[in-house]
């Protein structure tokens, strides 16, 4: 996990308020932080192609191990191993 982590991509660079890196130092996953502003258009653009949440600042301070978020974008669809063998 990483702070304000500079990602960049064809679209120019993004200051991330939380990364989560994979052991090589990838980026797997951004979480942003809203205080007062949302993730708008030129930030989801940016992030095209990384998997992002948005989560209220509220939220994160007042509840700290449970993370709901308000936004997201380019997460793939999933589905739980129990899920798929009931099929």
């Amino acid at each position: 996990m990483a702070l304000e982590y500079r990602i960049e991509s064809d679209a120019g660079y993004y200051i991330a308020d939380v990364a989560l890196l994979d052991g090589a130092g990838h980026v797997v996953c951004v979480v942003e932080v809203r205080d007062t502003h949302k993730v708008d258009e030129d930030k989801q653009v940016k992030l095209s192609g990384t998997p992002w949440e948005e989560i209220k600042a509220q939220d994160a301070l007042a509840h700290p191990p449970t993370w709901a978020p308000i936004a997201h974008g380019n997460f793939k669809s999933t589905e739980c191993l129990r899920c798929r063998k009931a099929k």
